[in-house]
């Protein structure tokens, strides 16, 4: 099957292709709920030379399903590819996004199904205000930072070194050992804030 990347997709790529990694078995951040739960229903477009376009609508006030179209050259046919981020509050006013490794890392799978279950890939996301509309900055973890933890005991898991400096992390830490973790340290610490991708939202829902 030949396949034209959707947004989707190029989120996949975006954030599970690069060399370094973390994966983390529970969700960061809090479930928000009520008035206090930020709605990102609507239709984004992700920014910086890339066309693509991302519906997304919270099926739960922390769970959020995403969805993009991608031409399918065998079948002739526009596909419909989703997948799911569960959303965490963070400190200040921050999110993060959690994606389902066993989802976003692979490209075959059309429409999840089943429970949510991790371990997760974490983003650090900004929701802004650009002159009335929204835009959410995404931001990948600082290995490096991650990395030094596990190897100096503060946070269980597994630290690998490659060459060129690729690192991979596995945080093992329950929820508990987590929020503690992320509480005793400042975000922009632990998350690559020089670099992030951008999505603005076109559409509200």
């Amino acid at each position: 099957m030949t396949r034209v990347a959707s947004a989707t997709l190029l989120l996949v790529w975006w954030f599970l292709s690069g060399c370094s990694s973390l994966t983390v078995p529970t969700p960061l951040g809090e479930r928000v709920s009520g008035e206090n739960a930020p709605s990102l229903n609507g239709v984004w477009q992700m920014q910086g030379g890339e066309d693509g376009v991302l519906h997304a609508h919270h099926i739960a006030e922390h769970h959020l399903r995403v969805a993009g179209l991608e031409w399918d050259e065998d079948a002739v046919a526009y596909k419909t590819v989703q997948r799911d981020i569960l959303v965490g509050a963070a400190a200040d006013g921050w999110l993060f996004f959690n994606l389902p490794q066993a989802q976003w890392g692979d490209d075959e799978i059309d429409t999840p199904s089943g429970p949510i279950d991790g371990p997760y890939v974490p983003m650090l996301v900004e929701l802004i205000n650009d002159d009335g509309t929204p835009v959410l900055k995404l931001y990948d973890p600082n290995y490096e930072a991650w990395a030094v933890a596990v190897e100096q005991d503060q946070l269980a898991g597994s630290a690998e070194r490659h060459d060129n400096n690729v690192i991979e992390v596995v945080v093992s830490a329950d929820a508990e050992a987590l929020e503690a973790f992320l509480g005793a340290r400042e975000l922009d610490t632990l998350f690559d804030l020089d670099e992030g991708g951008e999505l603005r939202r076109i559409v509200v829902e």
